[in-house]
Parts: C-alpha cells; structure tokens; sequence
C-alpha cells in the first residue's frame, strides 16, 4: 500500500476520542487522516476544502453511533451526501466509501444509484475495537496490519471531558425524574430542551440509560440529581487529576488543566482541545466538588479558602462571590464606589458584578 494513502474520516463531535483512536492506528499503519475541520487554517472556506478534501482522499470513513443518530442535526450527515455524489463518479469496483459502526445504532439506508442502497456496502463493525480495525485495515490493503499502543491504557477512559453544561444535566435528569417508572423521553425532546451534549454526557456517566430507539430514561431512580452527577464525575479520573490540580491553585487556566490531564492519560491533544477540556472540567468542578467531598469540621471547602490576598484576580475572569470576597465589596462600596468600579478594583468583569447585585438584593443593601 502507498504510504500518501489518505482516508477522510467523517464523524460527530461527541465521538472524537473514538474517531482519535482509528486515527492513531491508521496512522501507525501508513494511513494518513483527513479530520473534519481540524486542519483547516484561519480563514479558509471550510466548505469548499472538506468538499475538496473529500473528493481527493483515497478513503471515505463515516462512523456511526447513537451519538449520531439522535442528533436533529449534524454536518456529518452532509459529509456522506457528498461522499455518496463522489461515490456514483467512480468505478463500481472501487473500494472508497466505507462505514463504520461505533456501537449498537442504526444506520438510515439512502440510494447510492444504479439499484443499490447505502447498506448494500460492507459495514465495518469497530463494537470489538481491536478485531474491528485490524480487520478494516486489512480491506484496506495494509499488510499485516499492527495495532497502535493505547497510551497510559489502564487509566485511559472513554469519558474524556464533559461536552455540555452541568447545570442542564442537573435539570434534565430532574425532569426524568418526574416521569412514572418505565416511561421513556425521545432523544429529540431532550436535544431540545438540554442539548444533545447534555444526552452525551448523562449517557456516558451512566446516569441514563436508553430504551427503544432514540428514547431514553433515567438508569436508576435519583433522589438528589446534583449529588448523583457529582458522584458519577467523581469516579473519572481525569475529573480528580483537576479537583486535585484546582485545590493547589484555583488559578489554573482551562489550558493547564488540559494539558495536565493530556499527561495524565497519555494523550496528545492539541491547545484548543488541552483548552476546551480543562475549562470543561472546571467548570463542573466549581458547581458539583462542594457535594462529594465535603470539608472535615473546622475546615473550609477550596472554593470558601480562596482570598483577595492568595488568589490575584485578573480582568474578565469568571469570579465567584466567597465571603472574603464579598467583605472587600462591602468595603469599596462604602468608600463610594459603584458596581462597575468595584468590579474593575478587584479585577471583575462589571458585568459580574451586575449580575450578582440583580441575583442577590438584599445582599447588596446590606453591603
């Protein structure tokens, strides 16, 4: 096989430590990757070059699995359109368009032309990684085909980082608390209302479980829906590398908590992914750390530790109001200060300070 071999790889965000996987063994194996926007530069018409990149790549990988299949919308889906109109250009006996199921999902059938159907094609099933790609890199024409070293694999977890917010799992898994035992929600209505990252995310904490296709419900009755996902994040350890990181240093931007964790599990993420992760990560650790792992009497939680003396602010950071916090509010408030001046003093956005006045009244009449 020619080592300028190239396979576009078409996948949706919430599979991307998967799609990462096959990148690494096909890559191990003279397979070079084309994936999604990733190599695109500033600027460039990320339209017209995935189209291009489609057209001239030796391979068309599509990866399919419920994440996929319960999103309303997803680019992926216009990627295989376009890789469907390429495919009807080539020879018949040519082996370019090929899908992969990732887990159990369905894959929706479409015409190709001349008679035949999407699922005419010989669907690669990756559900056993390790016999899966070995076996979809041999139809590929590579020679004994050798597996790529998982890094760090005994603490390597699938559940990387969350992709949505904490406070949308807490609400949906409070309103599938509500329903009567059994009874299931469509993935489209919880899409709606909390975001299909929210879904991603309670389904890989094993918070909710599916039921028919595209429904899904809680996996055991909760009673506090806040302490059960901080308990369930608790358990991940790229979650307690950052709770550990953040109580020596509150201050530790989302991209040194990434790239702690990229170390961590023995991965090579690049900046934007080391940033996205880590301030993922820390931002469900301000909400949900306070839960499960309570102060000893006497003691103070990390956040209640923070003060203006240990912890320097700088301009713009996301602030939170601790009490020390607030007693030098109340101190630049008597000295006539307004909201927006306080907030520049102590290095807050005014807009934080606005937010926390109009949240808490009778806090600021009393300052």
């Amino acid at each position: 096989m020619s080592s300028v071999s190239k396979a576009f790889l078409s996948y949706v965000h919430e599979d991307s430590e998967f799609a990462e996987r096959i990148a690494r063994n096909f890559q191990r194996n003279g397979i070079g990757i084309w994936k999604d926007k990733e190599e695109l530069a500033g600027g460039v018409r990320w339209k017209t070059a995935i189209k291009e990149a489609i057209r001239s790549g030796t391979y068309f990988i599509s990866l399919h699995s419920s994440n996929r299949s319960s999103k309303l919308i997803t680019y992926a889906n216009e990627e295989l359109a376009l890789a469907i109109e390429e495919l009807r250009k080539r020879p018949t006996s040519t082996r370019w368009l090929i899908p992969v199921r990732v887990d159990d999902c369905d894959i929706d059938d479409r015409p190709i032309g001349a008679g035949e159907t999407y699922m005419d094609l010989h669907i690669h099933d990756l559900r056993s990684f390790d016999a899966g790609i070995l076996s979809l890199l041999g139809s590929l024409g590579v020679e004994n085909p050798a597996l790529a070293e998982e890094k760090s694999s005994a603490r390597r977890d699938e559940f990387v980082a969350p992709q949505g917010s904490p406070f949308n799992a807490i609400h949906a898994i409070e309103e599938l608390s509500k329903l009567p035992a059994g009874e299931t929600v469509p993935s489209e209505a919880l899409a709606v209302a909390f975001g299909s990252a929210t879904i991603s995310d309670l389904s890989k904490l094993k918070l909710i479980a599916s039921g028919p296709r595209g429904y899904w419900q809680l996996a055991a009755p909760i009673d506090d829906p806040k302490l059960a996902l901080a308990i369930a994040i608790a358990n991940i350890p790229a979650f307690q590398v950052v709770v550990s990181e953040l109580k020596k240093n509150f201050g530790y931007s989302g991209f040194q908590l990434g790239a702690t964790i990229s170390n961590y599990l023995g991965r090579e993420w690049a900046k934007a992914s080391c940033q996205r992760n880590g301030a993922a990560y820390k931002k469900w650790a301000v909400v949900l750390y306070p839960n499960f792992a309570l102060p000893k009497v006497g003691e103070k939680s990390y956040i209640q530790a923070r003060s203006v003396a240990t912890r320097p602010l700088k301009k713009g950071r996301a602030s939170y109001f601790t009490p020390d916090i607030i007693l030098e509010m109340a101190k630049l408030k008597k000295a006539g200060k307004n909201a927006a001046q306080i907030g520049r003093t102590l290095g807050f956005t005014p807009q934080a300070v606005y937010r926390w006045r109009n949240e808490n009244p009778e806090k600021w009449g009393q300052l």
